[in-house]
């Protein structure tokens, strides 16, 4: 990942619109936690905060027709496919970014969200949580306990919604953290994952 001057400047243009913005970017597969997520869209559609939010989807897979499905009961579902993408825009646009995937090599897309100063929430695996700073720059959840993504998605819903200050200090201390994720810095990371899997 590149830390750029140009990253650089945008850290402080972080803006609030009108609706929290909950970002996924990926594959729309049960291989990266698609199906989690629609099942986290369902459950927050049916709560007192729905009204409040968005739900961005940038990607493509085989589960883009329950996603279609979806989109017929649901106003505040925007899909975008890969050709419309402009990820450091999406990303640096959105509130938060939730990424329930059962495997990853590396998730550069966890690297890539919190460069761009967005919490996130992702699953425990190994990859994940080696570059999640939990309760910092996000959190890393079981993601068989669906209850504890909803909380944490309120939770920062909460902070954006009560005090726009708090969050958007909470973005640029992420952006800050997220230097430890430059080209430069990621190989020993990746080093430290591996010997862990090994491990176990």
């Amino acid at each position: 990942m590149e830390c750029t001057s140009a990253n650089l400047n945008n850290a402080q243009t972080f803006k609030v619109s009108n609706k929290f913005r909950i970002l996924y970017f990926g594959s729309l597969s049960a291989h990266k936690g698609f199906d989690i997520f629609l099942e986290i869209m369902k459950e927050l559609e049916g709560s007192e905060v729905s009204n409040h939010m968005e739900f961005i989807i940038a990607g493509s897979g085989l589960l883009e027709v329950e996603l279609i499905k979806l989109m017929k009961f649901y106003d505040n579902i925007i899909f975008l496919s890969p050709s419309d993408s402009d990820k450091k825009r999406i990303m640096h646009d959105s509130d938060l970014f939730v990424y329930p995937s059962r495997y990853d090599n590396f998730p550069f897309t966890v690297a890539e969200a919190q460069i761009a100063g967005l919490p996130v929430l992702g699953s425990d695996v190994i990859s994940t949580a080696n570059i999640v700073i939990n309760g910092e720059t996000g959190f890393t959840l079981d993601i068989y306990k669906l209850q504890s993504f909803i909380e944490k998605i309120k939770y920062y819903y909460y902070m954006w919604s009560k005090d726009k200050a708090k969050y958007l200090q909470m973005r640029l201390d992420i952006f800050n953290a997220s230097k430890r994720l430059c080209k430069e810095n990621v190989l020993p990371l990746y080093l430290a994952m591996i010997d862990e899997f090994i491990k176990k």
